[in-house]
This record gives C-alpha cells, structure tokens and sequence, in this order.
C-alpha cells in the first residue's frame, strides 16, 4: 500500500493554503463609503459579565459611562434599559450578549453605531479582563484589550477609585487600538473640523495628518477586522480647541484627493517644533506608564509553532510461527512544524509536519544483537503528517479561558528501515482517522496546562509493503504553556504513541514513541 502523503498530502496541503487565503482575502474597498460606515461617533457599554456574582458588573458600568459621557469624541448611548430587559430574559444573560444577532438588534433599536462588551473571569487569585469594541450592526469585532487584577490582600477589596481608574484607562486604550481616532466632521474651503479636541489631549499649534479608509480586511468566519489599509489625503493645523472640536486651516492636500468629511485622524505632531509624531495616546493612558498590566492586541487568527522533539523510539517484531521476535529502538532527534487556524470562536483546524531519526538496534529472542545491531545498527526516520478540524467548548466567558475540545482528523506516518530479511526490517506505514479529545486550563496569566488524546478510529497499515489485517494508534500529550506576551509562547509537551499492526499471516509489529518537544509559539 502506497501511503497517502505520497498521493495526497501535497494536494491536502495546497488546498487548505488556497482556502486560507481566499478566505483571508474577504476584503472592503471604498474610501468615501468605509469612511462613513466607521465613523463610529456613538457607543453604548453592556453590562458586564463574570464568575462572581455580578461583582464588577456596577463599577463597571459607572466606570464606562463616566467615561464615555465626557464631551468629545463619542455621543454615549445608554443602555440601562437595555440590561434590565435582557436580565429579565429567561435565556441566560451571558449567552444573549454573545449572540451577534441579538446585539445587531440592540445597535439598531438604540441607534448606537458600536457597544462595548466586557468579561471577567477569576482564576486563583487573579481576575481576568477582556474589552471588546463592536461595531453595529455587523457586530463585528474592532478591537479587543486584556488585562488582569490581581486580588486586593486587604478584606475592603478593590478601592472604588483604583478600580474606576484602572477601567477607564483599560477602555481609553481599547478606543484607541484603531488606526485613527476621530473624524472630520466638516469642512469649508481651507476651514476644517474635527470631532476631537481637549478629551484627546489636542492643543493649538498641533498638526494633524487625515487619511480615508482605503481597505479593510475582515476574518472570513470569526466576525472580526484583522487589518486595515489607510491612505493619506492631507494636514491640517489647529488653531482652535473648544471641549470635544478642534478648528484647524488646511496646510496641504495629496495630489489627486481631497480632505473631506468622515476622513480620519491618523496622527499628531506636537506643537512647537513638532518633536515627535506618532499615533495620539491620550492623557489617561500616558499617566498609567510602562508598568501597567498587559493589553497589547491579542492574537486574531491562529497560531503556528516550531520545536525540536527529542526521544525514544522501540519497536518489536514476532512471527506467527513465534520462531522470531526481535525488538529493539533508539534515540531520536527531529524537527517540526505545527499551525492552528481559529474559523470562528468556538471551530478551528490544524495541521501538523513532523520528521524524527534515529539509529536502531535491536535484540534477537535469544537476547543477543543481530548482526546489524552488532555493527552498530542501521539508520531510521519517520514523517507524519496530520490534519484535523475541532470544537471548542469553553468553560468561562472568555475566550482565551479555560476550554476543553473535541477533534476529528487524520494522520499519516511514515516507519522507515532498511528492507533486511535477516533483520526483519523494512518500511511501515500506518494511515488512521481519529478522534481527539483535550482540555486546558489557566493556572495564571501567563501558566497554562494541557491535555489531548488521540484515538484511531479507522486505520490502514502496510509492513514491508504488505498490507496488515489490523492496525492501531493510540496517542497522549501533557503539557505546559508560558506566555512571553500575547504574541508569544513558549510550550513544552511529553507526548507518549502506541501503534501496531498485523498481518493476515499473523505476523505483527509494534512501535511505541515517548516525545518530549519545547516549542515556540508565535500567535497572530
């Protein structure tokens, strides 16, 4: 039997690679059109959600709307109203605010142009923050901050002010994970207005640099925005700053456009002099400094992993006549590759290239080495290939909380010794679909634990070119996970492989393989 990377693995792999990047390409081009439709002047805040009892949901809210009700950029919806009505529901209110379709009814129904979604989870001792921005009425996600609180030691908990504080800054920065920040929102010949002013920090003299949304890219099935590409249009100087406007003179426009309403604020240069230039960061967020907690932009897609497996290999060999029953192995050392693409919040595939070697020797069933092991043994290798789709079920509100996931995939290996009669050696082939099963859990913001299993389901084998009556392949991986940041990882893993096969005449081998693999990680 042929075994099925050979046939098929190239084509496997090229077809998922075209489907990843067509899908990737679900894109939006327009200038004047995506310039409006993210004008993004209104926001409503949802009442938050967590595992304590709805502990923070009040501060929450007060903290956001404090914010969110200041003169400038954003018009403030409230939603009291709103969260009355959904808590009354008889649907749990965590599962209502994760439906994009109950959402697009509360943007609609509110005129809210976007809402602001907030989970907290505790693990230990530890509470975990996850911010999003969504935009009405896709409900699509614009952007996304975490960060963590540690458990206050004193029995008063949290000071309300800490918290208010820490809650605003954490939204300030999530309004501007965006490329822009504000708009114009008019314009007469050389006089042009925008919709930001002292709340973000603007001051006479600034210059600011406008742009027009030239694409935005959108994940194909995770409702999210996952990049965007911005075009200069202009510079304007400010030389007026009441509360939430600024009133600036056109000071030069890119050839063949012009500045015109909706187009965006991309950057400020500090008067005088204009020092420095860079995206805007507004007073709160500069006052937290350098060591406030984590909330760079987390991962959007996936993830895709390289390590370098080290371990033992032993395989055994009888014969049906019992006359033979060598066994023997070796240490390896290896390469692979591994890649996890997330389809939507709770679907997701892998793919996974391995390649092991060795040098085998091996016993007689007197116990003594057979004569190629007696010179030292002969080389092996392997090479697998793996491709499985998932579910994930979460066990918390966040997504990137603790989990557990079922798979069904398929994997191909490939067994190679030297063809030897003397030494009962030669090629094995094992082709199986499977079931997996595995969990995770977070021990902290930065620990994690998990588990998978693997069960052949429905195998295929070949020894020696010779097909097998039956086969088998049992697989299990422990592991843990350290994040660098959210971009990231290191992981190290211990993954123990059972598999064999036998022939119609009786004859049957088995293989078993201990891995341990450090592996980097790198999310996008």
């Amino acid at each position: 039997m042929r075994p099925f990377l050979d046939q098929n693995g190239i084509c496997i792999t090229a077809l998922v690679g075209f489907m990843f990047s067509f899908g990737m390409a679900n894109s939006a081009w327009s200038n004047g059109d995506l310039d409006r439709q993210f004008r993004l002047e209104s926001v409503g805040a949802l009442r938050s959600i967590d595992n304590v009892d709805g502990f923070f949901a009040d501060y929450v809210t007060h903290a956001f709307e404090s914010y969110l009700s200041r003169p400038g950029r954003f018009v403030f919806v409230d939603l009291v109203s709103v969260d009355a009505m959904i808590r009354r529901s008889k649907i749990p209110y965590e599962k209502l605010i994760s439906d994009s379709e109950f959402l697009r009814q509360i943007g609609l129904s509110t005129h809210a142009d976007s809402l602001v979604r907030t989970q907290i989870q505790k693990a230990g001792s530890s509470y975990y923050f996850t911010l999003e921005w969504l935009r009405s009425p896709r409900m699509e996600v614009l952007a996304e901050v975490h960060f963590s609180l540690d458990e206050p030691r004193s029995e008063g908990g949290f000071e309300n002010d800490f918290l208010a504080e820490k809650l605003k800054t954490q939204l300030s920065k999530l309004l501007h994970e965006l490329p822009f920040f504000g708009h114009v929102s008019g314009r007469d010949r050389d006089s042009v207005t925008l919709n930001v002013g002292e709340d973000e920090g603007i001051k006479e003299g600034d210059q600011i640099d406008l742009a027009t949304i030239d694409e935005v890219k959108r994940h194909p099935l995770m409702n999210r925005i996952v990049d965007w590409k911005m075009k200069p249009t202009g510079r304007v100087v400010v030389e007026k700053v009441e509360g939430g406007m600024s009133f600036c003179r056109l000071v030069s426009q890119e050839s063949g456009v012009e500045v015109g309403r909706f187009q965006k604020v991309i950057r400020v240069e500090r008067s005088p002099g204009g020092a420095t230039a860079g995206p805007l960061v507004s007073e709160s967020e500069a006052a937290l400094g350098s060591g406030s907690s984590t909330t760079t932009s987390p991962p959007k897609l996936g993830w895709v992993g390289v390590s370098l497996p080290v371990g033992s290999y032993s395989r055994s060999l009888t014969a049906a006549s019992g006359s033979v029953s060598n066994s023997g192995g070796g240490l390896f050392w290896g390469g692979r590759a591994d890649a996890e693409v997330w389809l939507r919040r709770n679907w997701f595939f892998d793919l996974n290239l391995g390649y092991q070697a060795w040098n085998f020797t091996q016993n007689s069933s007197s116990g003594s080495q057979t004569a190629a092991s007696a010179l030292g043994g002969v080389p092996g290798t392997a090479l697998t290939f793996l491709f499985d789709v998932g579910y994930a079920v979460e066990f918390s509100n966040s997504f990137y909380g603790p989990k557990g996931w079922l798979k069904l995939g398929f994997k191909s290996s490939q067994f190679q010794l030297p063809t030897s009669v003397s030494e009962n050696t030669g090629p094995f082939n094992l082709d199986s679909f499977f079931l997996g099963f595995g969990a995770n859990h977070n021990f902290s913001q930065v620990w994690s634990a998990f588990a998978d299993l693997k069960l052949g389901i429905l195998n295929s084998a070949s020894l020696d070119q010779v097909s097998a009556a039956r086969s088998s392949i049992f697989s299990v991986q422990v592991g843990v996970r350290y994040s660098l940041s959210h971009q990231l990882s290191l992981r190290a893993s211990l993954e123990y492989e059972a598999n064999g096969a036998e022939l119609s005449s009786g004859t049957s081998v088995s293989q078993k393989m201990i891995t341990f693999a450090p592996t980097f990680l790198y999310m996008f």
